[in-house]
């Protein structure tokens, strides 16, 4: 019996439920946003974030802005490898509770702002029949024990794994005069994920195991029957030492028993034997047949380790941990305010953060999660150019360009199969239908640098259109309501990959996803 490998592996880098934006950051941080898309040269309360110069523009007082969206994100997998009992596996990913809470401060030149808001993750994952990468080392037991009569397979698979990269972030804005303003500030990163599944009760079926046993029951006994075997040509073999240390190794069974040397029992017996071995008892001499019985016995006790072997790697498989970790992100920004106000520009640059996420542990039936292990899982280095331009009185036209400096982080060495930064180019519109009332939309296109070796079934990155759609109301001078929806429509990637294992077949796999957000936010001045 072949080995059938049998690695149970949870991902380890990410299984990031990034909702909007670049491969592990969020952008998606006010309801301005998600009715708009374009805030890269935002005046209001959500410069916090977007454009955090642009606060010395403020009048004087104090300002505070919430909001909060629902985001739902459902990510299909399907893969071809014939013997899956599905091709087609589907996680569902909620953030019923998305927050950004931002204030600021302005006094004479000088602007004092702060921000919390989940900058990556956000969301949780839960598949409940498992992936791809999971079953396909289950689905090998059919070809694995197909000389058995195994001919299907079934398993208790789930996953579930949760990730939110929390942002504290403090800065100052200074108006430097009546064109440029200046920001200078950082943003505290804390990072968190979780993982906890299973894959249980993995069962084989055949003609005649109709209602099914568990897999580690079949391959104990099979190990066990190969164990039997093993010790019965062993002891087969002994019985011919005495007689070869005899020198009588030449003589064949027959004429042994003719000798008086063995009787005829034992020569039925070890005739049997040789048989069973696939020898004819009467071609052999006795030294030659000690040989065949020692080597059919080596291939019966290798068969049994096999057996055991992978007995033990389908007992049930769990897992429980959680990652944790903090960093630090510099930030600088710049605004330039041209034509009488009617052209903003607003330059943001994040720094990269260096981030290790550490292990803590419950149950690691996996392996890949040592208490104490460190996973580097860096924020890349980003930046955002935009600008909006108050085209009549009642129409106002907004553009942006993101860029995460994706090729210049350490996620383990994964970073390597990011063949170019990933980009992101986003236009908005409003339109005053009344004197307190806005309607908005925006178009965003996003292109990831990520190659099919990145690509993953618990982390891929595709291109994406966005479409927003929104308004704001404003209640009364101090009071604001922002209300926006967007949906993320991505492009399916399919990529040709190896099962692994013993039984190496092509298969080709399919990675696709959609986003739909709902937000609403209130900004206020206070005083």
């Amino acid at each position: 019996m072949r080995r059938i490998t049998l690695l149970i592996f949870f991902s380890v880098l990410t299984i990031m439920p990034v909702l909007a934006g670049g491969i592990v950051t969020n952008t998606n941080q006010s309801a301005a946003y998600v009715r708009m898309l374009a805030r890269d040269a935002s005046t209001d309360l959500d410069a916090v974030f977007y454009n955090p110069a642009a606060l010395a523009l403020l009048p004087e007082g104090f300002f505070v802005s919430i909001n909060n969206q629902s985001i739902w994100q459902t990510q299909t997998v399907t893969n071809s490898y014939s013997y899956l009992n599905d091709d087609t596996y589907v996680g569902e990913i909620s953030a019923p509770l998305f927050p950004g809470i931002y204030a600021a401060y302005k006094t004479g030149r000088f602007a004092f702002s702060v921000g919390f808001n989940p900058v990556g993750g956000g969301g949780g994952a839960i598949y409940n029949t498992g992936l791809p990468s999971f079953e396909i080392n289950v689905a090998n037991l059919v070809p694995g024990l197909a000389s058995m009569g195994i001919t299907s397979y079934s398993a208790d698979i789930y996953f579930e794994g949760t990730s939110v990269f929390w942002g504290l972030q403090a800065g100052i804005s200074f108006e430097l005069n009546d064109y440029i303003s200046l920001y200078g500030g950082g943003r505290y990163l804390m990072a968190k994920n979780t993982y906890n599944g299973y894959i249980k009760d993995m069962t084989v079926y055949s003609a005649d195991l109709q209602g099914g046993k568990l897999a580690t029951v079949f391959l104990t006994e099979l190990g066990d029957q190969a164990t039997g075997g093993a010790t019965q040509l062993y002891g087969a073999a002994s019985q011919l030492q005495p007689i070869i240390d005899g020198n009588l190794g030449s003589l064949t069974l027959q004429q042994a028993q003719d000798a008086g040397i063995i009787d005829a029992a034992t020569h039925q017996m070890l005739a049997g034997a040789l048989t069973s071995i696939g020898v004819d008892p009467t071609m052999v001499d006795i030294a030659s047949s000690q040989g065949a019985f020692n080597m059919a016995a080596d291939g019966y006790a290798a068969a049994a380790a096999d057996a055991y072997a992978n007995a033990e790697a389908t007992k049930d498989v769990e897992v429980d941990a959680k990652q944790d970790g903090t960093g630090f992100t510099p930030i600088i920004g710049a605004h330039f305010n041209l034509f009488d106000k009617k052209l903003n520009i607003g330059i943001k640059y994040e720094f990269a953060t260096p981030l290790e996420l550490k292990n803590s542990t419950v149950i690691d039936g996996s392996g890949l999660f040592p208490d104490g292990g460190i996973t580097n899982n860096d924020m890349p280095g980003f930046l955002s150019i935009g600008a909006s331009y108050q085209a009549t009185e009642k129409l106002s036209l907004a553009g942006g360009y993101h860029k995460y400096f994706d090729t210049q982080v350490n996620w383990d060495g994964r970073e390597e199969f990011i063949s170019k930064d990933f980009i992101e180019v986003a236009f908005g519109l409003e339109y005053a239908v009344a004197e307190n009332l806005v309607v908005s939309a925006g178009y965003l296109y996003a292109v990831t640098g990520a190659t099919d070796e990145y690509e993953t079934d618990m982390s891929f990155s595709l291109n994406a259109h966005s479409l927003a759609f929104g308004g704001k109301f404003a209640v009364n001078e101090n009071f604001d309501i922002n209300l926006g929806v967007m949906f993320v429509s991505y492009f399916e990637n399919e990529k040709l990959i190896r099962t692994g294992g013993s039984y190496m077949m092509n298969a080709n796999e399919t990675y696709d996803k959609s986003n739909v957000m709902f937000a609403i936010g209130a900004d206020l001045k206070i005083f």
